[in-house]
């Protein structure tokens, strides 16, 4: 299976992983047929992420997930 993955501003890469397996009798495997982006998916593959959305990180008011997607803090 190939992995497409953001590795900094203006930078993507493929990687080969393995294929997924059930794991437990819960798991399902889904195959999307239908895939978009968000607008605000490609800010930080044009961009280092804006200094406002840096302080909302650190402000606690953006989800911290967020903060894997933006990067470092390199103000």
């Amino acid at each position: 299976m190939r992995e497409l993955t953001f590795l900094r501003t203006g930078r993507l890469q493929w990687f080969e992983q393995p294929t997924p397996t059930l794991q437990a009798d819960t798991d399902v495997l889904v195959r999307p047929f239908v895939a978009a982006r968000c607008d605000g998916d490609t800010l930080p593959l044009h961009r280092p992420v804006s200094r406002p959305m840096q302080a909302g990180l650190k402000l606690g008011l953006l989800d911290p997930v967020i903060g894997h997607i933006a990067g470092p803090d390199h103000s």
